[in-house]
């Protein structure tokens, strides 16, 4: 064989490889095509669904909030005599109860720990807080025996299904109790040097 006869056959040796190769790449860009598509309606599948999930969301909260009477005070109860009053009616009024399971579930907080806490500090003040503590004592009231604490507790486990468990809640519920005494103390100093402030400047 001469040497132009080897040129040609080494040439088109590697022009058929060329041509294979360009096929496959064209058989793996078509496959790739293909999966982008199919990636695409998937994605527009999700979003539709996902649209159709939000709105039914808002429809539902929309329905509730109109169904639901607001039963927690505007401003938390600061008199122990007001907010028996209040547990009387939760305790007697099955409605009342679950309206109130309602309305502390709006409550919103980025953790079940800051949940039970905010929703306490919406039920009553340090004032009345200081007289309570979780199981009751000689000078307190227990805490777990109220009917709001029960409504509390049920918000609660709905508001978070899968974080929120007995054990949380009566750890966090008593101390909130234990400590109101000690927040009442330094709200009343901060009030009082405020005061004083006050009364130097004029």
């Amino acid at each position: 064989m001469d040497f132009n006869s080897s040129f040609i056959s080494i040439g088109c040796e590697q022009t058929t490889k060329s041509i294979v190769d360009f096929d496959d790449l064209s058989s793996k860009l078509d496959s790739l095509d293909k999966k982008v598509e199919d990636l695409l309606k998937e994605h527009h599948t999700t979003q539709k669904l996902l649209k159709r999930v939000l709105e039914e969301v808002k429809s539902t909260s929309h329905n509730a909030t109109k169904k639901r009477n607001k039963i927690l005070p505007q401003k938390p109860f600061a008199e122990a005599h007001d907010f028996a009053t209040f547990e009387d009616k939760i305790q007697s009024s099955e409605t009342k109860f679950n309206d109130l399971v309602a309305e502390l579930q709006m409550i919103i907080a980025s953790n079940s720990d800051k949940f039970v806490k905010m929703a306490w500090r919406k039920v009553f003040t340090d004032d009345v807080a200081q007289i309570y503590s979780w199981k009751g004592t000689k000078t307190k009231k227990p805490a777990r025996a109220l009917s709001v604490t029960t409504a509390l507790r049920q918000a609660y486990h709905q508001k978070f299904p899968t974080a929120a468990t007995d054990m949380e809640f009566e750890r966090t519920t008593l101390n909130f109790f234990q400590h109101a005494s000690n927040r009442l103390k330094k709200r009343i100093e901060y009030e009082n040097k405020k005061n004083m402030s006050s009364v130097i400047v004029d």
